[in-house]
């Protein structure tokens, strides 16, 4: 039986910009710092260049100043929660060039349909694995490619 690789964006092979991790820019936006640092240190391991937001209102700052290409938003947070900095950032200038991943423990099948209609190209369940994390990133790059 052939095991299927999964492929990190460490092995991309495309020159063009911004396939390459050290060229991709991920916000990572969650109220809790053991969540923050995992992901913080899976993707910096990888060659991504990293930043964090608290919460939502933040990372809308941060979308703004900082145009990053993928964020990584937690659902529920004070101030702003996941859904509502989704729908912000979609509404802003450029704001359709993002990718969002929801990242949340709220597994609920009313959750997913949520995150998507707030705008979020995926969903990822917490606890999750760093392979179903870059996986998902690897599946939704053309996306990203076409985006921008």
């Amino acid at each position: 039986m052939d095991e299927e690789k999964i492929v990190s964006p460490q092995d991309l092979s495309s020159e063009r910009e911004p396939s390459k991790p050290s060229n991709l820019r991920v916000l990572i936006v969650d109220d809790v710092k053991t969540n923050r640092q995992l992901l913080y240190y899976i993707l910096k391991k990888e060659g991504f260049q990293v930043e964090e937001a608290l919460e939502g209102a933040q990372a809308i700052r941060l979308f703004q100043e900082w145009s990053p290409h993928i964020i990584l938003m937690d659902h529920l947070m004070p101030v702003m929660d996941g859904l509502e900095a989704t729908e912000q950032i979609r509404s802003l200038p450029g704001g359709d060039k993002v990718l969002i991943f929801v990242i949340t423990a709220n597994v609920m099948e009313e959750n997913e349909s949520a995150s998507r209609k707030a705008g979020a190209n995926a969903f990822i369940r917490k606890p999750f694995r760093k392979a179903v994390l870059l996986e998902e990133i690897q599946k939704h790059l053309p996306l990203l490619e076409k985006m921008l």
